[in-house]
């Protein structure tokens, strides 16, 4: 699991230029990430995702951002008490934090989100029907390069 997180921390914190819109990518086989494909980098990276382990990144559009989301598909899904992610971000979906921080009870993926405008790498938001799938994963990235 560090080396998913290293990978998303590594390519969250990349130099960013102007793109284009575009939908979250899952991460190729091989883990190459072109400046074709992300317009925001400056140099092509290389990420090496642990056996398992679901990645996928948007960094094209108006907002000029890196985002990345990732989980291990034999992730813990036994039912807990965590913190509820939260964000003071109003760009992103997370809930505003609080002051004692929010608990929830859940069985879902532990799926973690990154992302080059500042923050931190953090839970995405959950709910109990979350699996570690490519399709879930994808959806943890929120739109923040849409048009205006």
């Amino acid at each position: 699991m560090k080396t998913t997180f290293k990978a998303a921390v590594a390519i969250a914190s990349l130099a960013l230029t102007a793109g284009i819109s575009a939908a979250p990518t899952e991460l190729p086989a091989d883990g190459r990430v072109t400046v074709l494909t992300c317009g925001l980098l400056a140099d092509d990276v290389q990420l090496t995702a642990s056996n398992n382990v679901l990645m996928a990144f948007n960094c094209e559009g108006t907002a000029n951002v890196i985002q990345v989301a990732a989980c291990h598909t034999a992730g813990r899904t036994k039912e807990r008490t965590e913190l509820t992610p939260c964000d003071n971000d109003p760009a992103t979906p997370a809930p505003e934090c609080t002051t004692p921080p929010a608990t929830q009870v859940t069985s879902s993926a532990n799926i973690y989100v990154a992302r080059s405008n500042g923050g931190r790498l953090q839970p995405a938001p959950f709910n109990n029907t979350d699996r570690c799938v490519q399709a879930t994963v994808n959806g943890k990235i929120p739109n923040l390069n849409a048009a205006p």
